[in-house]
């Protein structure tokens, strides 16, 4: 393993790691809540005439999974370099988005976040050069695997619909399609096999909740990652880049939504 996939794996286990600490920290504080969520009387009422006050921390947190579909949208960087690579885009495509919940309060939750999809890297060289050989393309397909833990907000807004908004971190691994067989159309690097690359990622995402059954939701939302573009070991582009990801998932609720 290379110092640089090193330092991203290290990097991105400490991010994940604080996070889920802090949330578990925190977890673990509000299933105590104090005051109690309505005060005790001297002389106990039998025929109340006023309702309790709401609880605002259940102790016994919201948990979910949920199974969904998104599309992958990643945005091109052009960067003017003569003599080197000035773009790197991803093709788009289709991918899958599983996904478990836990809310303990309106604002305090986790998610953990597990992706798949298959997409092409592609850079291209200064077409600007008057040279024959000023465009050359270099295309890498390759299966990409997201892993993230992000905080979660989330507000019940009638008993059936739900609006919630989650940010945190993780890693994207990018795995070449022909990591042991030589890749052809280089540019100026000849024949190599391209690594399995990680990346540091940053996701956040707003989205809905529509309760069905009891136990069964639709969810809608819209999901945002920032990482830089796999260089494969090599002297490709490491643009800043965002991924769009509209995703539509169903939802299993162990606990009833309340």
């Amino acid at each position: 393993m290379t110092p640089l996939v090193s330092k991203s794996l290290r990097i991105a286990a400490l991010t994940v790691g604080a996070i889920l600490l802090t949330v578990l920290t925190l977890a673990q504080t509000s299933t105590h809540p104090s005051p109690p969520c309505q005060a005790l009387t001297a002389k106990p009422n039998p025929l109340p005439t006023h309702k309790p006050a709401p609880c605002h921390i259940r102790l016994h947190p919201e948990t979910s999974i949920s199974l969904g579909a998104f599309a992958q949208l990643t945005a091109t960087r052009i960067v003017d370099a003569p003599y080197n690579f000035t773009t790197a885009s991803m093709s788009p495509s289709a991918g899958v988005l599983g996904t478990v919940r836990q809310s303990f309060s309106p604002w305090l939750g986790y998610s953990l976040n597990m992706g798949y999809t298959r997409a092409t890297e592609r850079a291209t060289d200064n077409a600007s050069l008057g040279s024959p050989y000023a465009v050359n393309n270099l295309s890498i397909p390759a299966n990409i695997y997201e892993l993230s833990l992000s905080y979660l907000a989330e507000k019940h807004v009638t008993p059936r619909l739900s609006g919630f908004v989650d940010i945190g971190a993780g890693m994207l691994a990018f795995l070449p399609e022909h990591r042991d067989a030589p890749a052809t159309n280089l540019l100026y690097y000849g024949v190599f096999s391209p690594p399995v690359n990680f990346r540091p990622l940053g996701v956040g995402g707003v989205g809905i909740d529509y309760l069905l059954t009891p136990h069964l939701s639709l969810r809608v939302e819209y999901r945002g990652q920032l990482y830089k573009f796999a260089d494969y070991g090599n002297a490709l582009p490491r643009y800043l880049t965002v991924t769009s990801e509209p995703t539509f998932s169903v939802v299993y609720n162990f606990t009833h939504p309340k």
